[in-house]
């Protein structure tokens, strides 16, 4: 009996009965002429099972599911709706066929309707269009009606004669008794030297004065000593034809400056300096016009 001291030695004659818990009343644990518990299919209508903590739950076979009153049929926009959360790819493999009432497929009219398009269309047209306007006025053009606007820059490419038309056009000869030109500015040309190195003679500043009416060469001395400058010209731009022009030579001492000039005319001049024992150290500017 609980809490007394059991002296049995006879090992086989110690037995112990088992209880169990049934809404707090110890009842003994019930087994059959086995000795095996005795146990039976729990029911929906007196029993109940409480899971505590997480249980995985392997389905190998069909489980068979039975409801009352389970509403199997076809949805109908009249009663049912359909709820779609997330992002749902549709994918169809065959014709979808499209009831509606009263759909309305006709002919557009500029006088009811209009067409939206939104973002960027890309429109390809592989074939003839045809446009019909009413009032559409194709004809040539003419100065005293109508005028043309050229907005940016235009190319204008003509591979073929073009007439001109003009009424009393002057084309002929100018005549110093009856003409006059005037030229609203020269054209004017400019070259620059730096000499900072060498000693004795030396020639620079070749220049094709032939298309020039005015043109001379400055000249300064920024050297120790004095240098001796002249202009020489020639027909041709060989050295071996280079002479002496009549203007003569010049003397340009230390930072004194000099403008020379050529009192005839050739093809080509150039500038003929000599700086003696001394180091040259020379600005040659040439300027011209015609």
């Amino acid at each position: 009996m609980p809490n007394n001291l059991v002296f049995n030695e006879v090992a086989s004659q110690l037995k112990t009965q088992i209880y169990g818990n049934n809404g707090g009343t110890a009842t003994a644990i019930s087994v059959d002429g086995s000795g095996n518990i005795v146990t039976r299919a729990l029911s929906g209508a007196t029993d109940s099972v409480s899971i505590y903590g997480t249980v995985a739950v392997s389905v190998t076979d069909t489980v068979a599911i039975t409801a009352e009153n389970l509403d199997i049929r076809d949805l109908t926009g009249a009663t049912d709706s359909v709820s779609i959360y997330g992002t749902v790819a549709v994918s169809v493999t065959d014709t979808v066929a499209i009831t509606a009432e009263n759909l309305d497929i006709r002919d557009l009219t500029g006088a009811t309707d209009s067409v939206s398009i939104y973002g960027t269309v890309t429109v390809s047209v592989t074939d003839t269009v045809a446009i019909t306007a009413e009032n559409l006025d194709i004809r040539d053009l003419t100065g005293a009606t109508d005028s043309v606007s050229i907005y940016g820059t235009v190319a204008v490419s003509v591979t073929d004669t073009v007439a001109i038309t003009a009424t009393d056009l002057d084309i002929r000869d100018l005549s110093a008794a009856t003409d006059s030109v005037l030229i609203g500015g020269n054209l004017f040309t400019e070259s620059t030297q730096i000499i900072t190195t060498g000693t004795g003679e030396a020639n620079t500043m070749l220049v094709d004065t032939s298309e020039q009416s005015v043109y001379s060469f400055y000249v300064k001395n920024s050297g120790a000593g004095t240098v001796t400058a002249k202009l020489q010209i020639s027909p041709t731009d060989t050295s071996s034809y280079f002479v002496d022009d009549s203007s003569g030579e010049v003397a340009i001492t230390s930072g004194s400056t000099s403008v020379l000039v050529t009192q005839r005319f050739l093809k080509y001049t150039r500038l003929n300096y000599d700086s003696g024992t001394d180091t040259a150290n020379l600005e040659v500017y040439y300027n011209a016009h015609v």
